[in-house]
């Protein structure tokens, strides 16, 4: 879950600053954006959509046949980026740079109010 604002149709932008894209629908104003971690993508894969941002791992939990890997994106904003744990697969330690990608349509936008 990431907090922030949907600031155009098609835009959020987080509390931390990164700027997103996501569903046009999403009604402006106050918002939470929650990714699934089987949604997003690490590695150069990243590169060709519609989110990638370079973050810094800071705990992978080894979960047998799958590797949570928590990223974090800048001081405010984390993902959790859950891959397969293969022999041959990508598997990041902690402190290492890392891209995560995903697309707008695997952003769920929930609005919230303002006290």
């Amino acid at each position: 879950m990431i907090a922030g604002t949907v600031t155009a149709p098609g835009t959020f932008r987080s509390d931390g600053g990164l700027v997103l894209s996501c569903p046009a629908p999403a009604p402006l104003g106050p918002a939470t954006l929650a990714l699934r971690p089987e949604r997003l993508t690490m590695g150069l894969a990243a590169r060709g959509l519609d989110n990638h941002v370079p973050g810094t791992a800071s705990f992978v939990s080894y979960l047998g046949a799958m590797l949570d890997v928590h990223v974090r994106l800048n001081g405010t904003d984390h993902v959790v980026v859950q891959i397969p744990n293969k022999a041959d697969g990508l598997a990041p330690a902690v402190g290492d740079t890392i891209e995560v990608g995903w697309p707008a349509s695997a952003c769920l936008v929930f609005s919230r109010e303002t006290a």
